[in-house]
C-alpha cells in the first residue's frame, strides 16, 4: 500500500470538503502538525526532565543519586530500542489508532509514575513511557509527511521535532521549578496533564489514515553494512554517551557549584534556548559548509564546554556564576546544533534510504543516552560528582580525534 494518503482518503476522512480551497488545505496541515507537535513536547519534557529533579526523587525514595540515574537509562534504553523495532512494526495499523493509542498508554505511565510507592515501580513506570514514546515518535513524523502536500513536508517534519526543542526551553525548566514548589510527583502529573492536552488535540486534528506497508527487519537494518554509516552512527552513539555522563547529574553538579533550586531551573532554561538555536544554526550551517564541517566545530565546543564544567567546583561566587551560564549556553548551543549536520550526513550517504537510517540516528542518540547516563552513575559511585565532566570530556576529545583522523585518511 502506498505509504502517502491519497486525497480521496483525506476528504472522507478529515471531514473537509472537496472544494476546499487552498488555504483551507494548509490550515488544516498547520492544525495537524500543531497537535503531533504537542505530543513531541509531552514526550520531550519527560525524557529530559529528570536531569534537573533526581536528587528529590533519590531522597524521597532513599536511593543513591547514582541509582536514580537508572530511571533516565531505562527510558533511553527502551526508547532507543523500540523506535526502530515497534513504531514500524506498528504501520499495519491505522495511523491515528496507534497515535492515540499509544499517548493514552504514555499519560497512563506517568500517572503510575507519580504515585509509585516504590523505586522498581517507578523504573517500570518508566520503561512503558518509553515503549508508547517510541511508537509514537516515528508514527507522528510519518502521519505529518502523509498529511501535508509536497511543499509542506520538510517543514510539516521541523514542526513535529519541534516539539522536543521547545521541550528543552519550557517543559524541562518548568518541570524543574514544579519539582521545587510541589514535589517530583507534580512534575510527572504535569507530563500526564500535556499528554492529555495532546491527546485531546490528536483526537479532535488528526484525521484517520490508512496503514502503511512495514519493510522486514533485515531491511531496515541493511544501511549498517555500509561502513560509513556504521561509523557515523557509531560516532554519534559515542557523542551522546560523553555529553549524558555529566547531564544526567546535571542538578547535582550545579548545586555544588552554588545553585539553588530556583537558579537550576533558570539555568536549564538557558541550555534549552540555547539548544534551540544551536538546531536552527547547525541546519543552516550545514547548508552552507556541509556536516562533516559543522560536526567538527561542534564537538570542539561540546569539548570546551564540558573541559569548562569541570573547572566549576574550583570557583565560587561571580566567577562561578558567569562560567556557569556561559557553560550551559555552549553546551546547550553546541550539543544540539550536532544533531541536523548529523542527520545531513547520513541522508546524504543513503539517499534511497533515508527513512532507515533517520531511525537508526534515531535509536543511536537515545541508546547513547541511556549508555551514558549508566556510565555516569557508576562514575559517581565509583570517583565522584567532580569526575563526571572530566570523563564526558575525555569522551568527546576522543571522539573528536577520530573524527580529525577519519577526515584526514579521505581526504
Amino acid at each position: 500500500m502506498s505509504q502517502t494518503l491519497r486525497a480521496t482518503d483525506a476528504h472522507q476522512n478529515d471531514g473537509s470538503p472537496q472544494g476546499s480551497p487552498p488555504g483551507s488545505a494548509a490550515g488544516d496541515s498547520v492544525r495537524r502538525v500543531r497537535a503531533l507537535s504537542a505530543g513531541s513536547f509531552a514526550l520531550g519534557t519527560d525524557g529530559f526532565v529528570l536531569a534537573g529533579i533526581l536528587p528529590l526523587i533519590a531522597d524521597d525514595l532513599d536511593v543513591t543519586v547514582a541509582s536514580a540515574g537508572l530511571l533516565l537509562t531505562v527510558f533511553a534504553l527502551t526508547y532507543g530500542i523500540s523506535a526502530p523495532l515497534l513504531g514500524p512494526l506498528s504501520g499495519q495499523f491505522e495511523r491515528r489508532t496507534v497515535l492515540v493509542a499509544s499517548m493514552a498508554g504514555f499519560i497512563i505511565a506517568n500517572v503510575v509514575a507519580a504515585c509509585a510507592p516504590s523505586f522498581g515501580l517507578l523504573l517500570a513506570a518508566r520503561a512503558a513511557a518509553a515503549v508508547c514514546a517510541g511508537v509514537y515518535s516515528p508514527t507522528a513524523l510519518g502521519v505529518a509527511v502523509q498529511l501535508s502536500p509536497p511543499e509542506r513536508r520538510g517543514r510539516a517534519v521541523a514542526g513535529v521535532l519541534a516539539g522536543m526543542t521547545v521541550a528543552l526551553i519550557v517543559g524541562v525548566p518548568a518541570g524543574s521549578l514544579l519539582a521545587d514548589l510541589g514535589s517530583w510527583r507534580t512534575t510527572f502529573v504535569a507530563v500526564a496533564v500535556l499528554g492529555t492536552a495532546a491527546l485531546v488535540a490528536l483526537m479532535t486534528s488528526v484525521p484517520r489514515v490508512a496503514p502503511l506497508s512495514v519493510a522486514p527487519l533485515a531491511a531496515r537494518l541493511a544501511p549498517l553494512r555500509e561502513r560509513h554509516i556504521a561509523m557515523t552512527l557509531v560516532a554519534c552513539f559515542a557523542w551522546q554517551v560523553a555529553m549524558f555522563v555529566p547531564f544526567t547529574f546535571l542538578a547535582e553538579i550545579l548545586g555544588a557549584a552554588g545553585a539553588g533550586p530556583t537558579g537550576i531551573s533558570a539555568l536549564l532554561l538557558v541550555y534549552g534556548a540555547s539548544a534551540w538555536a544551536g538546531n536552527r544554526a547547525g541546519g543552516a550551517a550545514t547548508d552552507r559548509w556541509g556536516g562533516h564541517c559543522v560536526v567538527t566545530a561542534m564537538l570542539a565546543g561540546v569539548l570546551a564546554s564540558l573541559t569548562l564544567l569541570a573547572v566549576l567546583a574550583r570557583l565560587d561566587g561571580g566567577p562561578a556564576l558567569t562560567l556557569t551560564l556561559v557553560v550551559m549556553a555552549v553546551w546547550g548551543f553546541t550539543g544540539w546544533g550536532i544533531v541536523p549536520a548529523q542527520a545531513n550526513r547520513l541522508v546524504a550517504a543513503a539517499p534511497a534510504a533515508a527513512q532507515e537510517v533517520l531511525s537508526l540516528n534515531t535509536a543511536s542518540i537515545y541508546l547513547g543516552i541511556g549508555v551514558g547516563a549508566l556510565t555516569g552513575g557508576v562514575v559517581l559511585r565509583s570517583a565522584g560528582l567532580d569526575a563526571l565532566a572530566p570523563c564526558g570530556a575525555a569522551l568527546v576529545g576522543l571522539v573528536l580525534a577520530v573524527s580529525l583522523l577519519r577526515s584526514r585518511e579521505a581526504s
